[in-house]
This record gives C-alpha cells, sequence and structure tokens, in this order.
C-alpha cells in the first residue's frame, strides 16, 4: 500500500477546503492547494505546511483547469470543495470512472466564511440553525473534513454521497 498520498483540493485557500488540506499535509501526503489567487494559494500552502504547495486553478475555465493539470501532474486523490452534483450524473461519474473512487460530501449549514455576508446577524443565525439540529449546533470545517478524509483512506468507499449535516435530514 502507497504511504504518501497526492491530494488536490480545490477551492482549498478556506473553509471546508483548508480544513480538509490540513490532516493530510499533517501526516506527509503530498497536498496541492487550488485556488483562482496564485498568491492566495501559496500563501495558505506555506501556512499549512509539509509538502502542501499552491497552484491557481479557476474550476469554471478550461483553459485553467488544463494548465493546472500539466503543472501539477498525477494526483491520487481529488476533492473537489465547491462541487455540486446531483445524484445522477455522479452515479454516472462513479461507473464511468471505475476503478476510482467517487464519494462526495453534502454539508449542512457550516460556520464559514461564505456566511459572512449575514453581517451582524450572522451569530443569530447560526445559533437559531444549530439549535434546531438534533446535534444542537451548526458544523465545523474540521467536521466536514474529516469525512473527506476518511473517504480518502477508506479505499473500498465509492459512490456514496455522505451527510454531514448535524442530522437536519431527520427534523
Amino acid at each position: 500500500m502507497k504511504t504518501s498520498q497526492s491530494v488536490l483540493v480545490v477551492s482549498g485557500t478556506s473553509g471546508m477546503g483548508r480544513a480538509t488540506a490540513e490532516p493530510p499535509a499533517a501526516r506527509g501526503d503530498n497536498v496541492i492547494v487550488g485556488g483562482r489567487d496564485a498568491g492566495r494559494v501559496a500563501g495558505v500552502a506555506s501556512q499549512i505546511g509539509g509538502k502542501a504547495r499552491g497552484v491557481a486553478i479557476d474550476p469554471t475555465d478550461e483553459a485553467s483547469i488544463q494548465a493546472a493539470a500539466e503543472a501539477i501532474g498525477d494526483i491520487d486523490q481529488l476533492v473537489l470543495s465547491a462541487a455540486a452534483l446531483t445524484y445522477a450524473p455522479f452515479k454516472e461519474l462513479t461507473v464511468e470512472l471505475a476503478p476510482v473512487r467517487v464519494n462526495a460530501v453534502s454539508p449542512g449549514v457550516v460556520d464559514t466564511e461564505v456566511l459572512s455576508h449575514l453581517g451582524e446577524d450572522r451569530q443569530t443565525t447560526l445559533d437559531s440553525a444549530g439549535a434546531a439540529l438534533p446535534v444542537g449546533r451548526v458544523g465545523r470545517p474540521a467536521d466536514v473534513a474529516s469525512t473527506v478524509v476518511h473517504l480518502i483512506d477508506n479505499g473500498f468507499t465509492t459512490g456514496t454521497i455522505h451527510h454531514v449535516d448535524g442530522g437536519a435530514r431527520l427534523v
């Protein structure tokens, strides 16, 4: 079994993406932090440390994706932090890419920078949302990251969508 993996985390400069990049880097994996701003990805990779490095990649621009792929080379794991797939294309992708494993994480409300638009209502909104969940709080980036790392490490899991939502689907 391979002891070190190459993990590309697209949209890995903040929130859930950054939290996902940190554990593999800490254990010695080659982590590539991807994001639109070359300076920011380099800075975040430096802060994460280990073998982490940054690469500029805009997931909405095919030329950017191609340039990043050429710069990065082979990878073992791809984490699309900002991606969203409906079930049907996800299922097709899983079958088409086999034996490459394809899994998804569906997060609930997670306290990240993306919620900064709530302004001074942010904390009240988060407290209210958390109180309505069986776990009694909203998610943290590390909650989602630990599930992604589990999926990276578990070689027998594929074609699954893991809900990390504090039980929101139950209430």
